[in-house]
């Protein structure tokens, strides 16, 4: 078991940080920044990752454009141009001296939480836009001019960087030693799932070997800054469900492993879900013991459905007892949402405690050429799933969508289950409008689960014919 992450709960920042703070008077805006970061701590997060880069720079740097620079742009390319949302992050630093990410350290620092500084590695929001806040223009024109994007074969990710192409390595590079140069963080994190699209993987051979030499001069640079410092600086990459998907991407985490190059492997989804099936067994066998493994979910389950911490707890009990050694909550950034401040408990103890529904969803994103999408599902047919340990003195049902002239008949490890009764419609808040409930079942069959005991392996068969559309297994209620 890899001690220092030991039941870590990680929870990652989007860049989008910076609009939070706003534009304030000079005389309030320390304290907007301590209030702001302040506002994560108290909690049982062990782990902050505040996402710098996304495109262009949040923070001044003189290896890439800053962000902050295009505020005070009236045209780009001959294009009319509104950027006054930067005035905020312009002002902090241009005028009040301010730099926010200094601040965030020293707060976690304080509150004995570890602090990471993220970096999406390949965004790409608005890629088809002329122009746009978000982006190094000058960088992108280049890179269209000069074929160092991956290319229109790839949809929505054709304007993705190519890192195949030394240019988009080395710009990298230079950002990375400059910004781990400059801030004390206890580790950087490398978020490749934004975007994982970062080679033309589908008819380049060298991709791994390209990924791994990138990897390997990532090491060096923390290795050699952190030995000035006198401390190890942890590196931690965010991959997709597998590690044969993201091996097809072009990253050998396996070997990554092997060469100590990287400390923390973070499966997840992409984002318009979260993956309940992800391989975490195949994760655990591919990178040992010294690679913490911690896999994550996003803020949403299922499209535009919010996640929420019963959610949330169930699939951190199942990876927990796969050999899981924490959890991550990527873009939980909303403190003053409820559903929200109640996940920063989760961790191996709570994560069984209460209410927990393990919701079976799907992925987002593959490099093989077919999604993991079990459901709707023609029955007769079976699923197996895993959801963390059910005691005797568990309280279980097992919740399904059906349609079909008759209720089917369920067996689960071999246990024909009681029931259907009908259950209560499940209704969860939307993601972009909180006020507005959405529907996930409209009609759905509740079986009692009583009596199931497990170590988290459910084997699921249904022998009457019809459609399953959505299978929950509620545990604790």
């Amino acid at each position: 078991m890899n001690k220092w992450c030991y039941d870590a709960l990680m929870v990652n920042r989007d860049p989008d940080w910076v609009f939070a703070l706003n534009t304030v008077p000079a005389e309030k805006a320390l304290q907007t920044v301590l209030d702001y970061f302040g506002a994560f701590t108290g909690y049982r997060i062990t782990d902050l990752a505040l996402c710098v880069y996304e495109q262009s720079s949040v923070v001044p740097c003189g290896s890439l454009l800053w962000r902050g620079d295009k505020y005070l742009m009236k045209e780009e390319k001959g294009i009319p141009v509104d950027y006054s949302g930067l005035e905020g992050i312009y002002r902090y630093y241009r005028e009040y001296d301010i730099d926010p990410v200094e601040v965030y350290l020293s707060v976690m620092k304080d509150h004995g939480i570890r602090p990471w500084i993220a970096f999406r590695m390949n965004d790409a929001h608005e890629n088809s836009a002329p122009v746009v806040y978000l982006r190094d223009q000058e960088f992108f024109d280049k890179a269209a001019e000069n074929g160092w994007m991956i290319g229109e074969e790839y949809g929505y990710y054709a304007h993705n960087y190519n890192f195949a192409a030394e240019p988009v390595r080395k710009r990298m590079l230079d950002y990375i030693a400059e910004i781990a140069g400059r801030y004390d963080a206890f580790g950087f994190e490398l978020d490749f799932m934004r975007e994982i699209y970062c080679f033309d993987f589908r008819h380049d051979p060298d991709i791994c070997e390209t990924m791994t030499g990138f990897m390997r001069d990532v090491r060096k640079i923390l290795n050699d800054i952190g030995a000035k410092r006198g401390h190890d600086i942890k590196l931690s990459v965010r991959l997709a469900r597998s590690a044969k998907e993201a091996k097809g991407y072009g990253f050998d985490a396996a070997g990554w492993a092997k060469g100590r190059l990287v400390d923390v492997i973070v499966p997840t989804a992409r984002w318009e879900c979260t993956d309940s099936g992800i391989l975490v067994k195949e994760w655990r066998e591919v990178l040992g013991d010294e690679v913490a493994l911690i896999p994550g979910v996003e803020t949403r389950f299922l499209k535009s459905t919010a996640i929420f911490p019963e959610i949330s707890k169930a699939y951190a009990a199942a990876w927990y007892a796969e050999g899981a050694d924490g959890f991550y909550l990527n873009n939980h950034d909303y403190t003053a949402v409820e559903r929200n401040i109640r996940s920063y408990d989760i961790h191996r103890k709570t994560a069984l405690e209460g209410l927990r529904r393990y919701v079976v969803t799907y992925q987002d994103i593959t490099s093989l050429g077919e999604l993991w999408h079990p459901l709707p599902m023609d029955i007769p047919g079976s699923i197996s799933i895993s959801v963390g340990p059910i005691t005797k003195d568990s309280k279980a049902k097992l919740i399904i969508d059906f349609d079909g002239d008759t209720p089917p008949a369920v067996t689960v490890n071999g246990v024909r289950l009681h029931g259907p009764k009908a259950g209560k419609p499940f209704v969860r808040p939307d993601v972009s409008d909180p006020s507005r409930d959405v529907y996930i079942t409209d009609n759905p069959l509740s079986y009692d689960m009583n009596g199931i005991v497990t170590d988290g392996q459910l084997d699921i068969a249904f022998d009457t014919a019809g459609t399953v559309k959505y299978i929950e297994v509620s545990i604790g209620n």
